[in-house]
């Protein structure tokens, strides 16, 4: 069912969690309107007036409902506009994929030394020891957890593309992107190459890194 107006989608389009938003957004087919917010951008007061006390991004309204939590956001768009397989009706193929959602973070905290050091940082002043770790501990991590499920399915949620790829995709992003020097991985390299060719992914995600 779409709504009568607009979803409105507040948040910098160039924010790994705002990307997730936007990517569900595009990939479920609901009609949106993207507000810079956040960052550069500012505008927090606006968030905070709007409802969502914390002012971050992103935040969506749908009408009169207000929604933070780029993981809880995911999660909303998919099952109110969006159908299986994308959003799967069987609950155990829903958790299965939902908790990728929830392990998304894990892989960040690996992966954000290396981003931050490689992208935010200038180059005189970057520690190549702490991004040496990152990198590494990132493709561990890879190779540990995620190589497995790769090995026996094409995506995260399972046979085909769906909910629980989405926030691994906004952050294999910053992974692929940044990160020039990196091993190997087959089966995470394989699926962002299917991710990456995605309409919506090319147009929400694939737009720069900051």
């Amino acid at each position: 069912m779409s709504p009568t107006t607009p979803i409105k989608i507040w948040g910098r389009g160039n924010s790994a969690n705002v990307k997730k938003a936007l990517w569900t957004a595009e990939e479920v087919g609901v009609a949106y309107e993207s507000i810079p917010a956040g960052g550069a951008y500012g505008r927090n007061d606006e968030i905070v007036a709007i409802g969502n006390p914390n002012g971050l991004v992103p935040t969506i309204q749908d009408g009169d409902f207000v929604l933070w939590e780029s993981a809880a956001v995911v999660r909303y768009l998919g099952q109110k506009y969006g159908q299986a397989p994308f959003f799967p009706d069987d609950a155990q193929a829903r958790a299965s994929a939902d908790k990728w959602l929830e392990w998304s973070p894990t892989l960040f905290k690996e992966l954000f030394p290396a981003f931050f050091g490689l992208v935010r940082t200038p180059e005189d002043k970057r520690d190549p020891a702490a991004i040496t770790a990152s990198v590494a501990a990132t493709a561990a991590l890879i190779a540990k957890v995620v190589e497995p499920t790769l090995a026996r399915q094409d995506y995260f949620s399972g046979a085909q593309f769906g909910f629980g790829d989405i926030a691994l995709g906004a952050l294999a992003y910053l992974w692929f992107e940044a990160i020039q020097e990196r091993p190997a991985l087959p089966g995470w390299d394989a699926w962002y190459a299917r991710v990456s060719a995605r309409p919506a992914f090319k147009k929400v995600i694939a737009v720069g890194l900051s």
